[in-house]
């Protein structure tokens, strides 16, 4: 759907009961049709197509408003919220509250609310019963929570939500903002560590819930029917007063971080352990780790922790806060996803020891460093065995940022086959800023025998790049052209050869291309 404000008013004189216009007879045939096929059909049609339809019989009105209240996103004017966006929250609860059955329609909403007022118009007599007319414009102010919060109660049926909460001045939020913010939303009667009647029922059909703020409270994790809870953003996870509450049924967790989540003790993230005690029925979690704050100037620099050189970090401390799930965690992923970020952190980051406590794991996305440690230029540090890191239940693994050392640790796993017996995939992720890049992996090192070794064993090794990365000149690479320079060394004659065309009106200077050449 599109983003186009879906809360068309809609004339209810002009909607017909029957067929009675001559010139709607040709559509009888229409109604004949099952209702969920005409809901299928009416999802191909434009925006001002649906509402033309709700002009012409109680039927197919209901099947268009089906569609234009199902998925409701506001507009986003622009990178923070503006008036127009908050009267647009103002004109949907309006409608809404005229037409309730509208919001029993609604299963998805996307809003953003701050702590702004939002101007709407009213007459005189609305504030002053009997009162005679001001002016034509008169207006109130009202806190857009409010009126957000009356919108929320207004749509039982939502089952995904998307909730930004935003703080009106960019300045750093008070402490309680979280609190303070639902109080508006819910009533002065909302307490966050208490069983919450209000919020269950505005919000208990909800499954997935994606969330954007400064701070986060698990009361929102509570939902009864809440399957999947992600968080937009880096944001301060505020302490709670049940430590022995837990949902059952949160399956997905997406939790973005700063590297200080890596420093045992930091101040920032001494709340997410706890957090995660709630959450022991995890299936899914992913936790992007980036040090570049979203909207520094909202953030605040004040306390600020990272991984460098002279604070150094370990996996070990994330890991150990996930074990509360270990019986149940499939996916973890902890991958480097960002391909405009930098991950200058990893090189003082320490491994998180072996993921064995994490029997029911498939499919485990880490950087190298996560599994073994930054790279020792002196090539002395030992490393432990795959066998001995990795999960038998493991199916699939993802390396982000490898090294050429990494396929003599996977050739060494060869030999120990039978310990890793549902492995099926492996998949480098390279990058040009960190690691060694795809040309290092996929030409110079070719063709390394872990390659051939893997492949007899029946497990698949995909090599990938970022798509900035991508260099013209790779599509000229043939790995046949290797196997023939490989042939004619063999007639003992030397050759001088490269694997790729020189270009560009043959240029002979092929090393500024970055060609790699063969002796």
């Amino acid at each position: 759907m599109d983003t186009v404000p879906s809360w068309l008013p809609t004339d209810l004189d002009l909607v017909s009961s029957d067929w009675s216009h001559p010139m709607l007879y040709p559509c009888d045939s229409l109604l004949r049709l099952p209702s969920e096929l005409l809901l299928q059909i009416a999802e191909y049609l434009c925006r001002d197509s649906l509402y033309q339809l709700t002009l012409t019989c109680s039927c197919l009105c209901k099947i268009a408003e089906d569609c234009l209240y199902r998925e409701i996103f506001i507009p986003k004017y622009g990178g923070w919220t503006d008036k127009r966006e908050r009267i647009s929250i103002f004109h949907l609860n309006r409608t809404l509250s005229e037409s309730p059955r509208l919001g029993s329609i609604v299963k998805t909403l996307d809003i953003v609310i701050d702590s702004f007022h939002v101007e709407v118009p009213v007459t005189a007599s609305g504030i002053l019963p009997y009162a005679r007319t001001i002016s034509a414009n008169t207006t109130v102010r009202i806190r857009v929570p409010f009126v957000a919060g009356s919108l929320l109660l207004s749509m039982p049926a939502v089952e995904t939500l998307s909730i930004a909460l935003r703080y009106g001045n960019r300045g750093y939020p008070p402490y309680n903002y979280v609190h303070d913010s639902f109080q508006e939303l819910f009533g002065k009667e909302f307490d966050p560590e208490a069983s919450n009647s209000i919020l269950m029922n505005a919000l208990g059909h909800v499954k997935s819930l994606n969330f954007e703020g400064l701070q986060f409270h698990w009361v929102l994790a509570k939902l009864p029917s809440l399957e999947h809870l992600t968080l937009n953003r880096s944001c301060r996870i505020l302490p709670d007063q049940s430590p022995l509450e837990v949902s059952a049924s949160i399956k997905s967790l997406t939790l973005p971080c700063f590297s200080s989540v890596l420093i045992r003790g930091s101040e920032r993230y001494k709340t997410c352990a706890p957090f995660l005690q709630h959450l022991p029925f995890l299936q899914t979690v992913k936790i992007p780790i980036r040090d570049v704050p979203d909207n520094i100037d909202e953030e605040g620099l004040e306390g600020f922790e990272m991984v460098n050189e002279q604070r150094q970090g370990s996996f070990s401390v994330l890991l150990e806060g996930l074990k509360c799930a270990a019986s149940t965690l499939k996916v973890i992923d902890l991958g480097l996803d960002d391909d405009q970020a930098r991950y200058d952190f990893l090189s003082y980051a320490l491994p998180g020891g072996p993921f064995t406590p994490f029997w029911s794991l498939k499919v485990l996305k880490a950087p190298y460093e996560a599994l073994l440690g930054p790279e020792d230029p002196s090539g002395l540090l030992g490393h432990p065995p795959m066998e001995d890191v990795l999960p038998e239940s493991l199916e699939v693994l993802e390396i982000h940022c490898p090294v050429l050392r990494i396929l003599s640790w996977l050739y060494n796993f060869l030999w120990h086959r039978d310990r890793l017996p549902r492995l099926k995939r492996i998949v480098l992720h390279c990058r040009s800023d960190r690691g060694d890049s795809y040309v290092e992996f996929a030409y110079h090192s070719y063709p390394h025998p872990v390659f051939n070794g893997f492949r007899r064993a029946g497990i698949s090794i995909e090599l990938r790049y970022l798509n900035g990365d991508w260099q013209c000149d790779w599509d000229d690479y043939d790995v046949q052209m290797t196997k023939m320079l490989e042939w004619f060394q063999s007639l003992g004659d030397p050759y001088r050869g490269s694997v790729f065309a020189p270009r560009f009106g043959g240029d002979p200077d092929v090393s500024k291309w970055g060609h790699y050449v063969i002796w």
